[in-house]
């Protein structure tokens, strides 16, 4: 299912605007992740599975995304660890084709009312194109089964789009392809299922460029997960109906995909999963009540290598996917795709708090028009939202050197800074604004000696943050008081080529992208938060050329 965008997962970054939002406040504890434990069984997971406890017997149902038609594994053991491939579940007639392509999808978790086991189902249709340049459209189903998950039968729609299923009628460069990609909660002692979905906005060119955030509805338990049963999640409250009802985020934040369970060591929901717009990082948040929502904002759970496509929490003792305690088993997966392995890790919780990091949310800049109070703010109180861009095609704009030693001129309608000696030239532009969080733009050529970057909050020589890149691939973030630290990553800049770089900074968080994909993104809290302006760097005898330069703030 995901493979089919996972090459372009950051990419929204480059469209992205800042809107303001409630900063994270610190979890009042802490985690501590376990080494990576192979899950074999797990292996081609196309989307979260559902564990089913049968008396002595514990089943593990879902859909292979590694092979043509999604054929349905079934596997039985005593617990997760023994687990026993059995005959491949099929889908009977009722599966059939409205929209002419239909694919579906056992995933989101199985419900057992006695002999009868209910599973949410996630459905693709409206394929157009071919390779990434591919559209289609979703939709969340209910589906049954009496004999242990051999066979199936789909029995309904369930929650689908306030959009149209025309590519063509989105808005802009942009379209809503509707929910799937769920995972369903269970909550017995009050009375409701809770379904949580991702929806995107996508670009009319392919949905592997896409902004993805996640949704609720929910339906009461004595109705068993009957068609208009469900109602949306909208603007505060349980308002809308589950077909084609309007919907909101859950927060601001943009998460690929969401689990959560109750865990009785917090007692509080948590949800777990990852940010597709953050090069794929692990997250965490809590929610008190899940008829009010009150979700907290999103805390670093993992780096983006323990987290893959698919997440979901499991108590090892009960098996259960929606109690957890303490200590609890996080899986993860991604279909096997180039041969990665699903996995787990174990999470024990502790006591303490845990410092937040604040990603700050974004959205496409010409997404479709949503009828969703966080798109509203993005997009209708345009008073939020400051541009401020700069070509070299006539002049240097406000562009001087503000200290070291170097050249400055106009090259081929771009700026070329140069250093002279073995120190660094900083070039501040006195016409940008002062900023303290934002997102800068920029292309960057480099013509000798590689060493270039981009500077922004600088106040004076000593007072400013840059990200830069050195040679060999080695990037730095560093600033005017002498603190400097190496970034995690490696991505080249070759002489005499452009490259389009993105920064984004909102108080101690930074992320870094070149030519459309996420090289870094994570906290560093020893640079200044103060505002300042932009500019670039440059040093030890090199030269580069710098053109369309725009800062979002």
């Amino acid at each position: 299912m995901k493979t089919k965008y996972i090459t372009s997962l950051l990419l929204a970054l480059i469209i992205s605007v800042f809107i303001p939002y409630t900063p994270a406040i610190s979890a009042s504890f802490t985690w501590n992740l376990g080494n990576d434990v192979s899950a074999s069984a797990f292996r081609y997971v196309d989307g979260t599975p559902g564990i089913v406890q049968d008396g002595n017997d514990v089943w593990l149902i879902y859909s292979d995304g590694a092979t043509a038609g999604a054929p349905i594994r079934r596997y039985k053991g005593t617990s997760l660890d023994d687990l026993v491939r059995q005959s491949d579940g099929v889908k009977d007639y009722s599966f059939n084709q409205p929209y002419g392509d239909d694919v579906y999808w056992i995933m989101g978790g199985i419900w057992a009312d006695n002999s009868i086991w209910y599973s949410t189902v996630h459905v693709e249709f409206n394929y157009q194109g071919t390779g990434d340049n591919r559209t289609w459209f979703r939709r969340i189903g209910i589906a049954t089964s009496n004999d242990n998950g051999a066979t199936w039968h789909y029995w309904c729609d369930i929650i689908t789009s306030n959009h149209s299923y025309n590519v063509d009628e989105g808005t802009s460069d942009y379209f809503n392809y509707g929910p799937g990609g769920q995972h369903l909660y269970v909550d017995e002692e009050n009375g409701y299922f809770y379904l949580y979905y991702g929806v995107a906005w996508c670009e009319k060119t392919g949905v592997v460029n896409q902004t993805p955030t996640i949704r609720v509805a929910r339906s009461p338990i004595s109705q068993k997960m009957d068609q208009g049963s469900w109602t949306k999640w909208y603007n505060g409250s349980w308002s809308q109906p589950g077909l084609f009802g309007n919907d909101s985020d859950i927060n601001m934040m943009h998460a690929n995909e969401l689990h959560v369970s109750y865990n009785t060591y917090l007692n509080k929901y948590i949800a777990i999963g990852s940010l597709w717009n953050y090069g794929a990082i692990g997250v965490i948040m809590t929610c008190t009540d899940l008829a009010q929502q009150d979700w907290t904002e999103y805390e670093y759970f993992a780096p983006s290598n323990r987290m893959m496509w698919y997440h979901w929490s499991v108590d090892p003792s009960s098996m259960s996917m929606w109690t957890t305690g303490q200590t609890f088993r996080q899986y993860t997966s991604k279909c096997f795709v180039g041969g990665v392995e699903s996995k787990y890790m174990n999470v024990t919780l502790g006591v303490g708090s845990t410092t937040p990091i604040d990603y700050p949310p974004i959205y496409p800049v010409h997404s479709v028009r949503d009828f969703n109070p966080g798109w509203d703010q993005a997009f209708e109180n345009h008073s939020t939202q400051y541009t401020f861009s700069q070509n070299y095609n006539t002049d240097l704009g406000g562009a001087y050197i503000a200290c070291g030693i170097g050249t400055l001129s106009r090259i081929n309608n771009q700026m070329n800074v140069a250093s002279q000696n073995s120190g660094s030239v900083l070039v501040i532009d006195d016409q940008s604004p002062v900023t303290q969080n934002g997102k800068i733009t920029a292309k960057i050529t480099p013509v000798s000696g590689g060493r270039c970057g981009i500077v922004f909050r600088y106040a004076s020589p000593t007072q400013w943050v840059a990200i830069l890149y050195d040679i060999n691939g080695d990037w730095y973030i560093c600033d005017g008081a002498g603190n400097s630290a190496k970034l995690p990553c490696s991505y080249v800049l070759n002489n005499s080529i452009q490259y389009l770089v993105n920064i984004e900074y909102f108080g101690t968080f930074y992320a870094l992208n070149v030519n459309g994909v996420c090289i870094y993104c994570d906290s560093y809290s020893a640079a200044t938060t103060a505002p300042g302006r932009t500019g670039v760097r440059n040093w030890y005898y090199s030269s580069a050329n710098y053109d369309d330069i725009v800062l979002n703030h």
